[in-house]
């Protein structure tokens, strides 16, 4: 989501769960999280490119999206109230507690808080722009027979089992040039049973926050 992907599948290769579908319309609509919103909060959280802020973590990182509307207006209370002790008289009950576990974890946010490069390493991914034509390889019967025996023990009936028919449709999309999309490989029903998942008081009453804030 946060490389601008709109469709997630879970669990596709774990024949004991139901695939799971995530979509990012979804998230925006009953959380009030979007694109940016998750960027943010992955700095927060920590992420494959920042280590994120110590002690928070995935609801208290949503309800300071909540409060402040932003990292950097975050930042900005966070920064202010260390010089102004009218500002700390006039701060919520919430605002109290995290600052006073920020500053029990040695919190520091520089003028680098929330971080450019992070937000436009998501934004504007280095991907590979090869625009050869694809094309649909054979695979070698013999060599997967022999293969899946030496390292799993299947025989060749077993072997023959699972790959005569991925072979057979594979040389079906050969002929016809026209490739599968990935929902087009589950069972239609089990992509529109919508699961419910209970939230937590804080996390509701934050992301209620947010979509309030998407609306004004």
């Amino acid at each position: 989501f946060l490389f601008g992907g709109t469709h997630v599948y879970k669990n596709m290769f774990q024949e004991k769960n139901y695939v799971e579908y995530y979509s990012l319309d979804l998230l925006d609509q009953k959380l009030g999280l979007d694109r940016d919103k998750l960027i943010q909060l992955a700095q927060l959280l920590g992420s494959d490119y920042t280590a994120g802020l110590k002690g928070i973590g995935p609801v208290m990182g949503v309800e300071i999206l909540a409060e402040f509307g932003s990292l950097k207006e975050f930042a900005k209370w966070y920064n202010e109230g260390q010089f102004d002790k009218q500002k700390l008289e006039n701060e919520t009950t919430f605002q109290k507690q995290l600052r006073k576990r920020l500053v029990k974890n040695d919190i520091v946010l520089d003028e680098n808080f929330p971080s450019a490069a992070v937000y436009d390493a998501y934004i504007h991914p280095t991907v590979d722009s090869d625009k050869t034509k694809f094309v649909w390889g054979s695979p070698d019967l013999d060599k997967l027979r022999s293969f899946l025996q030496q390292t799993i023990g299947w025989n060749r009936e077993k072997s023959d089992e699972v790959l005569v028919p991925l072979i057979r449709d594979l040389n079906k999309r050969k002929s016809t040039g026209v490739q599968k999309r990935i929902n087009e490989f589950f069972p239609v029903q089990y992509l529109q049973q919508e699961k419910q998942y209970k939230l937590g008081k804080r996390i509701e009453t934050a992301t209620s926050k947010l979509k309030k804030r998407r609306l004004k």
